[in-house]
């Protein structure tokens, strides 16, 4: 996130929690914008390393996934009222959150809702030992805040998260019984293999006679 986007959001979350901005900026420091990149020059290996660092940037360009879009309105909204995560628990869990950093966010999230209750979100805030994890729940409260429906915002992302997981139970099943498939085959194909060979061995060798 850049610094003008960090402070948007900061402004917001101190609005939303009635700590003052300064306060929010030495409690967690806005991170530094990351140096441009510079492209590596010709020479040897050059070349690759340039082209890396290409595919790299443009990776970075794309626009985010549904699945990743839909995790970060989950953890934005739910932060936002925790009173709605008792009814999420019940469609998604921890382990649906396919993004390393969205999944940590949301394993702290989890265990203090069932250890602590419903969070406050600048108490919330100040439990983050990683900062990664605090610049995400604050980018995530700030795209949703604001938003003309919330409810049917967060419904629709448990939906899509719901659909990605039985579309990768589908998919292990199909590949269980894939591979499930192939051994008997080879079972069979060894098997018949052996009946031929045994065969063989029964016939009598006419050279020899």
């Amino acid at each position: 996130m850049d610094g003008l986007r960090w402070g948007a959001a900061l402004s917001r979350v101190s609005r939303l929690t009635g700590i003052p901005v300064e306060d929010l900026n030495r409690r967690f420091r806005a991170p530094r914008v990351p140096a441009r990149q510079q492209l590596p020059a010709g020479g040897p290996g050059g070349n690759e390393s340039r082209d890396r660092a290409l595919g790299e940037a443009t990776r970075a360009a794309k626009p985010p996934s549904a699945q990743f879009q839909a995790e970060r309105w989950i953890l934005g909204i739910l932060l936002l009222d925790p009173r709605r995560w008792h009814k999420a628990q019940r469609q998604v869990s921890v382990a649906d959150f396919s993004d390393d950093t969205h999944r940590r966010l949301a394993e702290v999230y989890w265990d203090h809702q069932r250890n602590e209750g419903e969070p406050v979100f600048n108490e919330f805030l100040g439990q983050l030992k990683d900062p990664s994890l605090v610049e995400l729940a604050v980018e995530a409260v700030d795209e949703v805040d604001g938003l003309a429906e919330p409810e049917h915002t967060l419904a629709e992302a448990l939906a899509h998260l719901d659909a990605a997981r039985r579309l990768r139970e589908e998919r292990k099943l199909v590949a269980e019984f894939q591979r499930n498939s192939d051994e008997r085959l080879a079972e069979q194909d060894e098997t018949a293999l052996f009946r031929r060979l045994e065969e063989k061995a029964r016939q009598p060798d006419l050279r020899r006679t």
